[in-house]
């Protein structure tokens, strides 16, 4: 299963995919670029969900911790690709 959500201005489409109906982890979340049409690589591994900042800046995503069962919020600044 696909989950997607479009950038504030229409732009950027970030996208993960689920591996099957029993574990609904994304895994590797990806931005495409619409008018280019470039797909990025934002995140290597499992992530729960994504979420915009208001002005299409940065993509906010929750992921699993390594240890334990905690998550953890990361920020990625999209025109760098970098984490925030």
């Amino acid at each position: 299963m696909a989950h997607f959500q479009w950038s504030p201005k229409g732009d950027k489409l970030p996208f993960g995919e689920s591996q099957d109906d029993a574990n609904p982890l994304m895994q590797d979340l990806q931005v495409v670029d619409v008018k280019s049409g470039d797909a990025s690589a934002l995140h290597s591994g499992p992530v729960v969900a994504f979420f915009w900042s208001p002005d299409g800046s940065r993509l906010a995503f929750v992921t699993p911790r390594d240890h334990g069962n905690a998550l953890q919020w990361r920020v990625a600044a999209l025109g760098t690709g970098q984490e925030a």
